[in-house]
């Protein structure tokens, strides 16, 4: 048999980059039951269930809730989960016990005519609406869900019939049919005709595999894990067996679980390596060097946003959000956790300049040496603290520090030059901001005038006050746009513009300080303030203003850049957000999507040649894949999760009537976003009785504790 096959084990490309990746963890410490996570899925309106070795939970992205015997859930701890297709859930109890949950209440299920006192392993339901449940121990069981309520009659499967009393797994395929796990590690698969189980075989997995976990993926294609042999792929189409091991990649022999995410990639859960995710491209790692919170991971799951639920042994659910945001940090080399400034040079290679001088990361680098550093106790800087990179038409970087003036650096050699010759010219040697010109010219902004300078021609500096045309002679920004025009924004005086070496005050009816600019494709100038939001120039004047009220993350905005679909990022003290003009509205990152510096810095933002943007922080630098995000993400969707009349719970059913007593309602609302809970915001409108719809709110209550009575409402 073994000859009529071909078993593939060419080389695939093992993908593993020094970075963190950010996996959201959920534990004890947030309610859950246990460490150990057994099971998790996603049901029709969101919710998240978890099954854990000491009862189950669900999660709403916010909290978490844990139910118990109390909660009329059979006892002891959930091994596995099933959502039917009437949208019921059930849980298999260990120590046998079954429990379904009807939308409104948990009920413990009795099965009539077989004894449930071993774990339920396994649970799942065929065509027919027939639920199939295996335990360790009894066998397998099926009955009809419809038959008797909770009190349903049950059919045993077993021996006779060609399979184990003890079944670690049962499983329905994509094509339907019904699989199980039994003890001795070999898969059975179900013949209706001839009303019994018979030997599911894959050529190259043997006995001595002992498998442990079955997974088809949306191309039909047959996954198998094993103890001893990594993992197994059957393609739908040839039959071929291809084979994913130590020497593909894969980072342990022994699988546990299988997943599969929205766009198409394989992820494979071992019992001691973390997780392999496979596509084309190669295998990627995930383990807890670069993210992960548990390396046994016993189940996987996408959730309706992307999401993957990765359920570990011993340390909770993990909840991985893609790849759009890495974080690099003083975890891999940065001397100072704060990044004040970033900049590419011609070789690809990021700047950071923090408070312990700069970093320098290769992120395609691999090796331990993929951040090199510079600072004063290297004789390197004459200040450790940098606030601004700049890199010139040359490839030359400047660097504006606190403390220690201006310096021009030889990126290939990293040696710095220090020009002491611009000293007077920076009052108190502080470089508040740096911008580069036309060929050859830099601009420095100081606390009391802005520096025009040709470095190399000989030529004196020229200084730019307030009398010559600046709003104020302190300078908080600079920026200049693909025409050439240098906006300078001035501590609390607003902004002026130079063109051709003439500077003007720009005359706007508010005064404010700027912190950063960038212009868009439709050329308006958006501004960046403290305190006082985004405000929007188009041809000198303010033509749009943006504010936490129109959702902004904070008012207080630090840096700002364009991406390569002329979606314009801003870096806020509380987040990330992101401007999409077709959409006309704003997306929000914060730590529980990635962007787990929160506090973006002031300027400190770069685009690189890939498209990719980066952003300084308060918490490292961070990379965002500008192309990888949620902007085909589906809304959350709400549901109403309890209604209640008069202080007393009712069952919101359609076209709900209520008598004329029936006069104050309470609805409890919400959506389930595992991808940034932190940003959602409801509005709510009673119609017959609410002219508009309510304010953006966090809250998820609606109160009408007086309705007028006769009218009709609906909600």
């Amino acid at each position: 048999m073994l000859r009529s096959v071909a078993l593939f084990a060419a080389f695939l490309p093992l993908l593993i980059q020094g970075q963190r990746f950010y996996f959201e963890n959920i534990g004890v410490q947030e309610n859950l039951p246990a460490q150990k996570v057994n099971a998790v899925l996603q049901d029709s309106s969101g919710m998240v269930w978890i099954g854990t070795e000491a009862g189950l939970a669900s999660y709403d992205g916010v909290v978490v809730t844990s139910f118990t015997s109390g909660d009329e859930l059979a006892p002891n701890g959930v091994r596995c989960l099933l959502l039917d297709r009437d949208q019921h859930l059930w849980a298999g109890h260990l120590g046998g016990g079954l429990s379904r949950f009807d939308g409104l209440r948990w009920h413990v299920v009795q099965l009539q005519g077989v004894k449930l006192s071993t774990d339920v392993t396994g649970i799942t339901q065929d065509s027919t609406g027939t639920i199939w449940i295996g335990t360790f121990g009894e066998g397998v069981l099926r009955f009809s869900p419809s038959e008797s309520g909770t009190s349903p009659s049950a059919e045993r499967i077993g021996e006779t019939e060609g399979t184990s009393a003890q079944i670690t797994g049962v499983v329905r395929l994509r094509d339907g049919r019904i699989c199980v796990l039994d003890a001795t590690g070999a898969i059975q698969q179900w013949d209706a005709r001839a009303a019994r189980f018979s030997p599911l075989t894959v050529p190259g997995v043997t006995d001595m595999h002992q498998v442990t976990a079955l997974y088809q993926d949306r191309s039909g294609s047959l996954w198998i894990g094993t103890t001893i042999g990594g993992a197994f792929r059957q393609d739908a189409q040839t039959g071929m067996v291809e084979v994913f091991d130590l020497n593909r990649g894969l980072p342990s022999s022994i699988v546990l679980s299988f997943g599969e995410d929205a766009e198409g990639r394989i992820w494979i859960g071992t019992w001691d390596s973390g997780i392999a995710r496979i596509d084309a491209r190669g295998v990627r790692r995930f383990t807890e060097g670069n993210g992960l919170h548990g390396n046994s991971v016993r189940c996987l799951a996408a959730d309706r946003e992307g999401n993957m639920l990765i359920g570990t042994t011993h340390n909770g659910l993990d909840v991985f959000k893609g790849e759009r945001f890495q974080n690099f940090g003083e975890e891999d080399g940065l001397m100072d956790r704060e990044v004040w400034s970033v900049v590419e040079d011609k070789e690809g290679r990021i700047w950071s300049g923090t408070s312990g001088g700069i970093g320098i990361l290769d992120p395609d680098e691999t090796s331990t040496a993929r951040v090199k550093t510079l600072s004063m106790q290297q004789g390197k800087l004459t200040s450790n603290r940098v606030r601004s990179l700049r890199i010139d038409q040359r490839g030359q970087i400047w660097v504006g520090t606190e403390t220690g003036g201006l310096l021009e650096l030889e990126p290939s050699l990293f040696r710095a030059n220090a020009h002491e010759e611009l000293s007077p010219y920076i009052p108190e040697l502080k470089v508040t901001a740096l911008e580069v010109g036309l060929l050859g010219e830099l601009w420095v902004g100081t606390l009391r005038g802005l520096v025009r300078m040709l470095p190399g021609s000989g030529q004196i500096p020229m200084v730019y006050r307030q009398t010559d045309g600046l709003a104020s002679d302190n300078v908080s920004a600079l920026y200049r746009d693909p025409r050439g025009t240098l906006w300078v924004g001035c501590t609390s005086a607003g902004i002026a513009r130079i063109d051709n070496g003439i500077a003007k005050t720009v005359a706007l009816e508010d005064r404010f300080t700027p912190t950063c600019f960038v212009q868009d494709a439709e050329g308006r100038l958006w501004v960046g303030t403290e305190g006082q939001g985004l405000i929007i120039l188009k041809d000198d004047r303010i033509v749009e203003r943006h504010s936490m009220a129109t959702g902004l993350l904070s008012n207080s905005v630090r840096s700002i850049a364009l991406d390569g679909q002329d979606h314009v990022w801003i870096g806020t003290t509380k987040g990330l957000n992101k401007w999409r003009p077709k959409v006309d509205g704003f997306l929000s990152f914060t730590d529980r999507s990635g962007f787990t510096g929160i506090e973006a810095k002031l300027g400190a933002v770069c685009r690189t040649e890939k498209g990719d943007l980066w952003f300084g922080t308060a918490n490292g630098a961070t990379r965002v894949l500008a192309a990888k995000g949620a902007d085909r993400m589906p809304p959350p969707s709400v549901a109403l999760r309890e209604l209640k009349v008069n202080l007393e719970e009712r069952v919101a059913e359609p076209d709900l009537s209520l008598s004329h007593t029936e006069r104050n309602l309470r609805f409890t609302y919400g959506c389930v976003s595992l991808s940034d809970p932190g940003a959602v915001r409801y509005q709510y409108q009673l119609k017959g009785l609410d002219t508009d719809w309510q304010p953006a709110t966090e809250e998820t209550t609606a109160s009408y504790p007086a309705l007028p009575p006769g009218a009709t409402r609906s909600w």
